[in-house]
């Protein structure tokens, strides 16, 4: 997934009276087969931001080690529930590791 990608599918701007929220989806796993994303309130701006204000707090989130890592094997950038471990993605581990899920 390109950081593109990821924004659509991760990251979400709501907006209502206290202003604009910017929302992650974090994954979590309910055994090795049921992950789900609970929605995670990241930054919360004045409802006038720009907009380039706005993707600016997308692309830093995108770098947060808080919510995603880039795999050192593959070197793209995942959510973290997608990781295997600090360094490694769950693809690589299981293509190159013979890791099972």
């Amino acid at each position: 997934m390109d950081d593109e990608e990821l924004t659509r599918e991760f990251i979400r701007v709501q907006h209502d009276a206290d202003g604009a929220k910017v929302l992650v989806g974090v994954i979590y796993w309910e055994g090795a087969y049921n992950p789900r994303v609970e929605w995670e309130c990241a930054r919360v701006v004045p409802l006038e931001s720009s907009d380039s204000a706005l993707e600016g707090i997308v692309a830093e989130l995108l770098r947060s080690e808080e919510y995603f890592a880039v795999c050192e094997e593959c070197g793209m950038r995942n959510p973290i529930g997608w990781m295997n471990d600090d360094s490694i993605c769950q693809s690589c581990a299981v293509q190159n590791h013979g890791v099972v899920y």
